[in-house]
């Protein structure tokens, strides 16, 4: 319920954070930063919209939000309400860690800073 609003690929002008000790096989990573679209060129997985459960609880992360044209787009808050209902239960998700997604968006990542 998060990620469908989005629908596919999408391109947005955001600020967005970059993890320091990033723990991918204890989360579901739900939309990454594809590296060879963006100015930012760096050669690692930056994920940008994740869940995971945490106990008996569900947590959502999202990177986007940053800026007025972005928090006012009906997608964004649409995915932001996904979100809500997911983690209050109401809306069905899998948060089960997909460590193999932030592997394979780590190479294209490596590989997208190279061919530059």
């Amino acid at each position: 319920p998060v990620a469908k609003p989005w629908g596919g690929e999408f391109t947005l002008k955001d600020e967005i954070y970059q993890f320091k000790n990033w723990q991918p096989e204890k989360v579901r990573v739900l939309m990454s930063l594809n590296m060879a679209k963006t100015q930012l060129k760096k050669p690692y997985h930056i994920p940008i919209c994740w869940v995971k459960q945490y106990g008996e609880g569900r947590v959502m992360h999202m990177s986007l939000g940053h800026r007025e044209d972005v928090w006012t787009n009906e997608t964004y808050t649409s995915s932001l309400l996904g979100g809500m209902k997911w983690m209050l239960g109401i809306e069905k998700g899998d948060a089960t860690p997909n460590p193999e997604l932030s592997a394979a968006e780590e190479k294209k990542a490596r590989e997208a800073v190279a061919d530059n």
